[in-house]
């Protein structure tokens, strides 16, 4: 419901207007009317007017002066003046300051009418707008948070001075103050129904099932990596959230995962809490726990120092381990070639698509930024360019066949025009897709 409030120091005025949108508007509005701009201050202090209809020249305070009281209380309010003739320095001064339009009364109620409906729309646009562009923010920052946990997890150089200075900095949710506890979570196996999309929903729901079940207790924050993995940094905020607390949470965790989402997920967690200096190396060792323990089908929940002690011969666990370290480094590396490959691939198949790095990071279960990084890293481009470079020689390709029309190969290929078509073209080239064409008869 929206408020509009009309003010007129001429009461028929008033009543005539106001029984006019009570009886014609289609929107749900909450009218109120006063007679004097003293009073509709008044009224101002204790609602929020979304519209103010008021006349200009008013006595004891003008329309103009109400118009600066109402934007000093509620700066989103807007103001429409009523006036019986044209008095142009008036309405000059009104919209310079903030009005939104003027009626002239000879006009009549249908324009009245027709002006607040205008405004009332301008009003849900602004609201959407606004909805929209906290939504994006929101998803920014937990965009900005996990690509930091990843870069803390995952890089060894990174000083507690900067890990301080960064997160404070993106008003990230845990305490850099304080310490934390890590847990690695693994899914056992993947049903065969599952597609990728549909693995990406599942590890995002898990996520979400963690964060419902600690919210009360704990802060965290959670990353997806590896295509089946997770990590969690959980902070507790209630004293008798201990490390016993925190595996009955995910003992529950996992029973929710099996028994909702047809889901087994193995759990690891470290038997402390650590420092966030001590966050690679307490990431490394876990990781190193679980590719020997979890993903083995049996739906563990481990702690960091109950592994060794459950391996029948520790120097068996400690070969198994230090074997598990070499092959790692190795995989790695074969991880993310076949990752570079299936990305490549995956553009090469779908070029004619409309392809931007957050449609390749679902593909991948990866964050949009961390990709980025990541394929800058190992083939030394980025990935925007390397899309480039694929439509331009399909787009070779096509113009050696003369029954395309370059607009056809325009929109076979995806581009938003045929003339960024061709800018893109020549960028590339030096030709445009005609002069290529025409070179290619020479």
């Amino acid at each position: 419901m929206y408020k509009v409030m009309v003010v007129d120091d001429e009461e028929i005025i008033v009543n005539g207007v106001c029984d006019y949108l009570n009886t014609h508007n289609t929107l749900d509005l909450d009218i109120y009317k006063s007679d004097n701009a003293f009073d509709a201050v008044s009224l101002m202090r204790k609602y929020r007017m979304d519209v103010v209809l008021t006349d200009i020249r008013m006595p004891g305070m003008t329309g103009i002066e109400l118009q600066e009281q109402v934007l000093k209380y509620w700066p989103r309010s807007k103001v429409i003046f009523l006036t019986g003739y044209n008095e142009f320095t008036y309405i000059h001064t009104a919209l310079r300051n903030g009005a939104v339009d003027y009626i002239l009364k000879t006009e009549g109620y249908e324009k009245i009418l027709e002006v607040v409906q205008r405004t009332i729309q301008e009003i849900e646009h602004e609201v959407r707008s606004k909805q929209y562009l906290e939504k994006a923010k929101e998803h920014m920052k937990h965009s900005i948070w996990q690509d930091y946990v990843l870069d803390l997890l995952h890089k060894e150089d990174i000083s507690e001075e900067l890990v301080n200075m960064r997160l404070t900095a993106i008003d990230f949710p845990l305490c850099v103050e304080r310490p934390f506890m890590l847990i690695i979570g693994q899914i056992d196996r993947w049903l065969p129904k599952y597609n990728f999309s549909d693995r990406s929903l599942l590890l995002y729901a898990i996520r979400n099932i963690a964060e419902e079940y600690l919210s009360h207790t704990a802060s965290c924050i959670s990353v997806a990596y590896e295509h089946s993995k997770l990590a969690w940094m959980i902070q507790p905020s209630d004293p008798n959230c201990n490390v016993e607390y925190i595996h009955e949470t995910f003992e529950s965790i996992q029973r929710i995962c099996s028994e909702i989402l047809e889901m087994k997920i193995s759990f690891i967690m470290s038997s402390e809490y650590c420092e966030w200096h001590q966050a690679y190396s307490k990431f490394a060792k876990l990781n190193e726990l679980s590719s020997y323990r979890l993903g083995s089908g049996e739906e563990c929940l481990l702690t960091e120092k109950s592994v060794p002690q459950q391996d029948e011969n520790k120097s068996d666990w400690d070969r198994a381990v230090q074997m598990k370290m070499t092959e790692n480094k190795e995989e790695q590396i074969d991880r993310t070639d076949k990752l570079i490959s299936r990305i490549q691939q995956y553009i090469n198949d779908n070029i004619n698509q409309n392809l931007t790095l957050i449609s390749l990071s679902e593909v991948v279960y990866l964050n949009p930024s961390y990709l980025s990084r990541l394929y800058k890293q190992v083939t030394g481009m980025n990935i925007s360019d390397f899309i480039t470079s694929v439509k331009v020689e399909r787009a070779k390709e096509m113009l050696r066949n003369p029954k395309y029309r370059i607009q056809e190969i325009s929109t076979a290929l995806g581009f938003e025009s045929p003339s960024y078509f061709t800018q893109l073209f020549k960028k590339n080239t030096g030709k445009t897709p005609l002069e290529f064409r025409v070179s290619l008869d020479q």
